[in-house]
């Protein structure tokens, strides 16, 4: 039977840069680069290879160049947008094995055993059991519907207010996916994320903001894609008033310092095997994770790894490997939504403009689990939206119901081929119709 697979959250095998990596190694492994890969099979410095870290920041200047911006002063336009200049000393970065490393790094370095994380309703499934392995309490943001659109976001309003009456309890950290979200696709407004930063830098709370998905982007030019945190909390620290007692001492205590970080790799946009990725922030907390023990230990992260992607940054491989993803997504989710929306009964109320995401809702059926094992024996695996809303206890505090995503589901359209996304969606309405009785 062939099992169409909209479930697993992976890149397509054949999108994989296999001939480039075959250019990148011949470059590497030339006699003309013979010291770098000498250094390369060395240990690394603790925050990462110098020269891939100034790589990465140029790179992301490329592609974020007409991210939308609050109203700055010339100064700190200059200095974020200057593609020549070196990246401003309070935005620092530090190498990482990937998202998930990242995010285990940030919970050893600033949180305790019992401190809060909140999350999103739904969120990236995955993420609670690495805050859970921390001993920490993943809690709910507050959630609430777009008027129109119906679309899931966080309720930035409704958490000021309840972080200043005390109904909600100060977090250590707050786990967002502001971009292109896993699993609704969603992203997070400019507004919506410059009072979250405010908010984090008031209360000393930790946002990290994995921003795995954010360069996969085809959003049309009139909808400005939103800077990342970490340039909005550094261009917030330029604005703020003159730190206070309490907040000097707050921020020499690292472990409480408020901000936010941009946490992303390139799993997403070069290939998982890689397992490379960075943080970026300010350098008080890009310090603080130099100080983790096994860093002390072993050095930094990927150095071999890292002089792979140091050429294809250089070389101009990994923008061509950008572009040619963007593509490919963007028509493999422009066919999945084509072909859903034939069925009135399949709710998409946002259709992609970057990411690997569709988020639908079915109308007429008691439980998405249900339908899926239902679509799973005839050949077509999805995963049902409560996966992704796995922080039940305490729903309240979110605003919505319990069954928020009882009747949702996650649709990947990256990992197939174009051929077969269409053939899955196709078998997809066929089944919903014979599961609701339209056939």
């Amino acid at each position: 039977m062939i099992i169409y697979n909209f479930w697993r959250g992976h890149p397509n095998g054949d999108l994989l840069p296999v001939q480039e990596m075959q250019e990148i190694l011949t470059m590497m492994c030339s006699p003309a680069n013979q010291e770098s890969l000498r250094d390369s099979l060395q240990y690394s410095s603790d925050r990462g290879e110098a020269t891939l870290l100034k790589e990465i920041s140029l790179f992301l200047r490329r592609h974020t160049l007409k991210d939308e911006l609050p109203e700055v002063s010339m100064a700190s336009k200059k200095i974020l947008m200057n593609d020549s200049s070196p990246p401003p000393p309070e935005l620092d970065m530090f190498l990482t094995h990937g998202v998930s490393h990242g995010l285990d790094l940030l919970c050893t370095a600033t949180t305790k055993k019992d401190d809060v994380v909140l999350v999103e309703r739904p969120t990236y499934f995955l993420a609670k059991d690495i805050f859970t392995s921390h001993n920490l309490r993943v809690q709910n943001l507050p959630m609430k519907k777009q008027p129109v659109t119906k679309t899931l976001m966080v309720d930035v309003e409704a958490l000021g207010r309840g972080l200043k009456d005390g109904s909600i309890d100060v977090p250590r950290m707050i786990y967002i996916v502001p971009t292109h979200q896993n699993p609704t696709g969603n992203t997070m407004p400019l507004t919506d994320r410059l009072i979250l930063v405010k908010l984090a830098r008031q209360y000393g709370i930790l946002v990290a903001a994995d921003e795995v998905y954010h360069l996969l982007d085809w959003s049309s030019p009139s909808k400005r894609r939103p800077a990342r945190f970490s340039v909005l909390d550094h261009l917030i620290s330029k604005q703020s008033e003159p730190l206070t007692n309490v907040d000097i001492s707050a921020k020499n205590n690292i472990g409480r310092m408020g901000c936010s970080v941009s946490v992303s790799s390139f799993t997403k946009i070069f290939a998982p095997g890689v397992r490379c990725g960075w943080i970026e922030g300010p350098a008080s907390i890009i310090d603080s994770l130099v100080d983790v023990g096994y860093i002390q230990s072993q050095g930094g992260c990927v150095p071999f790894v890292g002089n792979i992607l140091r050429t294809a940054l250089a070389e101009g491989l990994q923008d061509s490997i950008l572009d040619k993803l963007i593509i490919s997504y963007k028509d493999r989710s422009k066919i999945l939504c084509d072909i859903l929306e034939s069925e009135s009964g399949i709710q998409i109320h946002h259709r992609p403009d970057g990411g690997y995401f569709l988020w639908v809702e079915f109308s007429n059926i008691s439980s998405a689990e249900i339908f899926a094992v239902y679509c799973l024996d005839r050949g077509l695996k999805f995963m049902p939206g409560v996966r992704c809303d796995s922080v039940l206890e305490g729903f309240e505090q979110s605003g919505q119901p319990k069954e928020l995503c009882q009747h949702s589901a996650r649709l990947c359209f990256a990992d197939m081929d174009i051929i077969d996304v269409s053939d899955g969606a196709k078998l997809l309405v066929k089944l919903y119709r014979e599961y609701t009785g339209k056939l």
